[in-house]
């Protein structure tokens, strides 16, 4: 499929679709890649904490972006007095003595230190806490970003994410942004959610992957967004699949269908041969096309 943008589309809104999952390993991120390698479209990794969409799309960096979310404290050696005050009223054990310093990597920007000291040597500066990037891939646009370890502002960059793919799109009239969120159901996930068009929910055959499909919906739910769900490789488990497709039909969700097990795509997954053939990629394909006919 080629990347070459659609004119048809030109001066509508680009419909934003999450890839979501109430857990990880469900093959959320593997269903997102086979719907770009589809439509050509501008995709987003929003799982800013440990990205991993890149390894499989090999793309092109056109464009690094300094992220600056955090502040950490900095002591000032000139007005210091070294009273110790900071040192005893710091609870993350951040400040060290002889002379008084911070450790950035144990610093949580919560300014007490600054608030509490008496000399006024403690200044809060807005550090780097991570990098956004633009980038091409054989069939689209790319944007994604990564989060410095023990970092905080998560939602924060997954939304800069996000508004960065949505303008690739609408300066490039492409027709869709995907956007394959983190897993589970917290505030990075709740970042993805906002404002997209419709959810595709993965899910998979066992206790657990229902339990946190009931989650993701109640999510959806909050948020106001559609959402579609298929199992992922069901039949190692067809009595658990099928109770998730009655649960779907309980809750008024759609069912897009089963994905069924495929060593063949774990093999190309493996050795990042993409993009995808076989049963289980016909039947992912089977499943968009579903949701695209919805959108369209």
């Amino acid at each position: 499929m080629s990347s070459i943008s659609n004119p048809e589309s030109a001066n509508s809104e680009p419909k934003q679709i999450a890839i979501i999952s109430g857990k990880g390993g469900t093959g959320k991120t593997t269903f997102s890649a086979l719907i770009h390698s589809i439509e050509g479209c501008v995709i987003a990794d929003c799982d800013v904490d440990a990205p991993n969409l890149h390894i499989l799309l090999n793309p092109e960096i056109l464009e690094v972006e300094e992220y600056y979310a955090s502040k950490k404290a900095r002591i000032l050696q000139d007005k210091c007095s070294s009273c110790g005050l900071c040192y005893e009223v710091c609870r993350f054990n951040a400040i060290f003595d002889n002379p008084y310093t911070v450790n950035d990597k144990r610093c949580e920007g919560c300014g007490f230190c600054y608030s509490a000291c008496p000399e006024k040597a403690i200044v809060m500066e807005t550090v780097k806490t991570g990098e956004i990037y633009k980038s091409k891939t054989r069939y689209g646009h790319f944007v994604h970003a990564l989060l410095k370890a023990g970092e905080e502002n998560t939602g924060r960059l997954v939304t800069e994410v996000r508004q960065r793919a949505k303008k690739i799109a609408e300066d490039m009239n492409f027709e869709f942004v995907i956007v394959d969120a983190p897993p589970g159901v917290g505030c990075p996930v709740m970042a993805s959610l906002t404002d997209v068009d419709v959810a595709i929910v993965i899910s998979e055959p066992t206790l657990s992957g229902l339990n946190d499909l009931k989650r993701i919906l109640d999510l959806c739910d909050h948020f106001g967004v559609k959402a579609f769900v298929t199992v992922n490789k069901y039949d190692l488990n067809e009595s658990m699949a099928l109770k998730i497709r009655d649960y779907c039909e309980s809750r008024e969700v759609e069912f897009l269908g089963f994905i069924p097990f495929d060593k063949d795509l774990i093999e190309q997954v493996s050795n990042l041969k993409y993009p995808f053939d076989g049963t289980a990629a016909e039947k992912m394909s089977e499943c968009w096309k579903t949701v695209r006919g919805r959108l369209l």
